[in-house]
């Protein structure tokens, strides 16, 4: 055994040989809900409170104590082959995200339905209290790029506070507004760098290019606090990092991030408009066969950016009809 930990409801064991375990002997363990393998962790499913009990219990009698889940996906992600490893840790980026987005659009659809009431509009600590859910509500939109930038540079290794910084330059006030300049209504200003035209864009929306750049960050962070000598690292190693992590938004990581975005957004839609229900059953089927592998929540990258270009996720109900089937 490598590894075990616990989440809110299931035993989470990681073995150096998962074909050594009889999960249909497992599912038949008292208390025991379900037994499967996903993310290569023998995952027992037993329900919030009681999952504690049995890990404190069973942590002692393996001898693997105080092991935190994120250990053990570090250990469980040991064995998992580089197309595993690489959806692996995009998805983990996104997890972390995904209660924010949760809330922002749980009050969405609260202020949302409370809007239609006179007596909101009438009441002023009721109008005030809707007015302050709806502020809530939106926040998280407005610098989900810088989110996924901090998320991206946290799970890769890097200090996640330059991925604020990153996130932040991304969204800069003095850069013309993505959306405003795909709608031609500002003036976009082009600096030259060594004769290459540079347009002064920001990344409202580029989640995949926030993604991108947070992977970038954080490898040149760790590069440069192994190069640079000590006596200078806390001046010239984050300098180093911010700067040339700048310079490569703007100059390849950003346009071929776009590139991409677009591509994932127009595919997307185009299947939509296309292909109907053959599309839509099509994905609803699959859907769920990722959950459980575990690799489902890289969904959340399509969602992000379909909602980012479009205003539009169409592939949540989508999703939610295949849970209900």
């Amino acid at each position: 055994m490598s590894g075990v930990a616990h989440c809110a409801t299931r035993l989470r064991i990681v073995l150096k040989d998962n074909s050594l375990a009889d999960l249909k002997k497992l599912e038949n363990v008292d208390l025991v809900k379900g037994a499967f393998v996903a993310g290569d962790q023998i995952q027992l499913i037993f329900g919030p409170g009681l999952v504690n009990d049995v890990y404190e219990v069973f942590s002692k009698y393996v001898g693997i104590a105080d092991m935190t889940l994120n250990e053990l996906k570090q250990e469980s992600a040991k064995k998992a082959n580089p197309i595993q490893a690489v959806i692996k840790s995009l998805s983990d980026v996104f997890v972390a995200i995904i209660p924010a987005i949760l809330a922002a659009a749980l009050l969405m659809g609260i202020t949302g339905v409370l809007s239609n009431y006179p007596i909101v509009k009438e009441n002023e600590t009721l109008y005030a209290i809707n007015r302050l859910a709806s502020l809530a509500s939106t926040g998280i939109f407005a610098i989900l790029p810088m989110v996924v930038c901090y998320s991206a540079i946290k799970r890769y290794g890097g200090n996640s506070v330059l991925g604020m910084v990153v996130g932040a330059i991304m969204l800069d006030s003095s850069l013309a507004n993505a959306y405003s300049a795909a709608s031609g209504t500002v003036h976009v200003k082009v600096i030259h760098l060594f004769g290459l035209p540079i347009e002064m864009v920001g990344f409202q929306g580029g989640i995949l290019v926030a993604l991108m750049i947070g992977f970038v960050v954080a490898k040149l962070d760790i590069y440069f606090n192994k190069v640079v000598p000590n006596s200078v690292k806390l001046l010239l190693a984050p300098l180093f990092t911010v700067f040339l992590s700048t310079l490569l938004s703007f100059t390849v990581v950003g346009p071929v991030g776009r590139i991409l975005s677009h591509g994932l957004t127009s595919r997307l839609v185009w299947s939509a408009e296309n292909l109907g229900f053959v599309g839509y059953a099509l994905f609803a089927g699959v859907q769920q066969l990722l959950v459980i592998t575990g690799l489902h929540h890289i969904i959340g990258a399509a969602e992000a950016q379909l909602l980012a270009d479009t205003k539009h996720n169409f592939i949540n109900p989508l999703m939610s009809v295949a849970l209900i089937g």
